[in-house]
């Protein structure tokens, strides 16, 4: 089947892009294709007539007063500007200060890709043109380009370019490719040149937490608004790192420094209920959650934490708080869970299985629900041939990754990925997934349907002692023993063995948990 032409219009744009790019005798062959095809288009006629007319008339030499006017223009309309660099360009080709000019114009207007072009053709003219390799990097940079943009900063330094400005935007380059020691090392030579950068020291602040220095990051947050206290970005990180770090009212102090500049940020609203939250004051955490949701009315998370505080009950916790709450904690996660709160579930979970199921136990096809980091994962690698893991949280799994013990790791909510998945399992995970869950038919009947006859399914959930399941002000669920081996063999587990257990601390008290493990009815 024969391929269609491209339609008039097509064409006329493409030849009006070739123009812009100074290419006017291949713009001048496109306008005469469409004028033999569409001898009534009158736009190709003009635009023709129009290179031909300055193909016979000699521009004027470019002067002073032509990039003067540009600039001139620039201040009173950007689009004016780049219409009439853009002209200039096409009279005067070959004069790199106009398109590096022209590019800065385009920049300025948000249109990137373009100004990649003219920066690129600047270069083509004069490839040590320092200020449109500059420019070049950064619009590369802003269209997420950069492991190119950062070949053009090293070119830059290695001309001993030694411009903090560079540097800064190196290291900017250097963390969004996660090279966090490099981007340390690019803010500090920014600093070298120009101490009072706060910019470079939050974002070397940013890179420092990443890598787990938080003391390190603190200082660098602190000193960014020591020479800028207006600095939202710093005040903004240091406020997450004590949250963090559980330092509730220093991070609410400066949410409230945030709030006291713009009231309606939305951000530090939602981050100060959080503080408010862990340190028991619910009555202010309503408060403020309150004007979130009258604020953002369609957000999910702020609604279920409100409900979760005023007593109101849930089936589900909503995917995006679920999200939201682990792609936040996933650097810390092991740290908080393991050493401070001393979870240790997957162990558990793994010796229950011995008691149930004697002997060694092997198993082809595992499935790790909610994995998190993998600990689960790498508890039971050694008796799974294949382990697959499912989460919310994109960050968890990027931790999981570097467990190197599963062979798929997959994004998503966990009954629509089990649904529609082809595989079946002959051992099913759950550890510690089911408090974020609440209602457990829908999870245990896509589990029931993926598990092979005989298969094990061992889980863990905080313990409800009676009823059904509740949403306590943890904002997480705790299910009765009950009704978690009533949805089980409903949806066709049998019990094996169970066991109620000390989970993890919570504010220095046991969080009793139960343990369970179930075979898939043949």
């Amino acid at each position: 089947m024969s391929k269609e032409a491209p339609s008039a219009k097509v064409m006329f744009s493409r030849a009006q892009a070739l123009e812009r790019n100074n290419q006017r005798e291949a713009a001048k062959e496109l306008y005469q294709r469409i004028l033999r095809d569409h001898p009534e288009h009158r736009k190709s006629r003009r635009a023709l007539d129009a290179l031909g007319a300055a193909a016979a008339k000699k521009a004027a030499p470019l002067t002073e007063a032509d990039f003067n006017r540009v600039l001139t223009l620039a201040n009173t309309s950007l689009q004016r500007a780049g219409t009439e660099a853009a002209r200039l360009c096409s009279l005067h080709p070959g004069q790199p200060a106009l398109e590096n000019l022209r590019g800065v114009i385009l920049v300025q207007m948000g249109d990137y890709r373009e100004a990649v072009t003219a920066f690129g053709l600047a270069l083509k003219v004069e490839p040590g043109f320092t200020d449109a390799l500059t420019n070049l990097a950064s619009a590369l940079g802003a269209l997420n380009r950069d492991e190119e943009a950062v070949k053009l900063y090293e070119r830059l330094l290695a001309a001993s370019r030694k411009d903090p400005d560079v540097f800064y935007n190196f290291g900017n380059a250097l963390l969004k490719l996660g090279r966090n020691y490099d981007a340390v090392n690019a803010y500090k030579n920014a600093l070298n040149l120009r101490p009072l950068f706060p910019g470079a020291y939050n974002n070397m602040g940013k890179a420092l937490s990443l890598l787990g220095q938080a003391e390190q990051a603190q200082t660098c947050f602190e000193n960014a608004l020591e020479i800028d206290p207006a600095h939202d970005k710093a005040n903004r990180n240091l406020a997450q790192l004590h949250s963090r770090a559980l330092r509730f009212k220093a991070a609410h102090a400066l949410y409230q420094r945030l709030l006291s500049r713009k009231p309606g940020d939305v951000d530090a609203l939602f981050g100060a209920a959080i503080c408010l939250i862990n340190d028991g004051d619910q009555a202010a955490a309503i408060a403020a959650l309150d004007r979130v949701v009258k604020l953002t009315p369609s957000a999910q998370s702020p609604r279920f934490l409100l409900d979760v505080l005023r007593g109101e009950s849930r089936d589900t916790i909503p995917n995006e708080y679920t999200q939201g709450l682990f792609d936040g904690y996933a650097d810390r996660f092991e740290q908080d869970l393991v050493v401070n709160l001393q979870y240790q579930a997957p162990a558990l979970l793994r010796d229950l299985l011995g008691e149930a199921v004697p002997g060694p136990q092997h198993y082809c096809n595992a499935l790790d629900v909610g994995c998190g980091t993998g600990l689960a994962g790498l508890a039971f690698d050694a008796a799974a041939e294949r382990l697959t893991g499912i989460d919310l949280s994109p960050a968890m799994l990027a931790k999981a990754q570097e467990k190197g013990v599963y062979r798929t790791l997959m994004a998503g909510d966990a009954v629509e990925l089990i649904t529609q998945s082809g595989d079946t399992y002959d051992l099913v995970l759950c550890a510690d997934t089911l408090p974020y869950i609440g209602e457990l038919p829908p999870l245990f009947k896509a589990l029931a349907a993926h598990t092979s006859p005989g298969g094990h399914f061992l889980c863990s959930t905080e313990l409800a002692e009676g009823g059904t399941y509740a949403l306590h002000t943890s904002a997480r669920f705790a299910h009765s023993p009950g009704y978690v081996i009533e949805c089980a063999a409903a949806a066709g587990f049998d019990l094996l063995a169970q066991k109620t257990v000390p989970l993890r601390k919570d504010r220095e008290t046991w969080t009793s948990g139960g343990l369970y493990c179930f075979a898939r009815r043949g």
